[in-house]
């Protein structure tokens, strides 16, 4: 279900950039406030978000997954493939 462009979820959004902005290293607000703004359509905005998060916590999966959905969403195939290869380098499949 999408809240997008109601009322709640505007006080959400709202909310999670006053706790990144108090807490800027908390990646969990980092994470769901990419997500909040990738279903808002705001996919520049949530890949540079998840670009700074994945600099400070190179190995939070979540982002990275995330980030490269948005990268293939904004049709950025280049950024797609780096990233593939950077998680790959950093967790080889066994």
């Amino acid at each position: 279900m999408r809240l997008k462009n109601t009322n709640r979820f505007v006080q959400a959004k709202t909310l999670l950039y006053i706790l990144v902005a108090e807490q800027p290293r908390h990646s969990a607000s980092q994470l769901q406030l990419a997500i909040v703004e990738s279903e808002s359509n705001d996919l520049l905005i949530a890949i540079n978000r998840l670009e700074n998060l994945i600099l400070l916590e190179s190995k939070n999966r979540g982002a990275q997954i995330l980030l490269l959905d948005l990268y293939l969403k904004a049709e950025q195939t280049d950024e797609a493939l780096v990233t593939c290869e950077k998680a790959s380098r950093e967790s080889p499949v066994r």
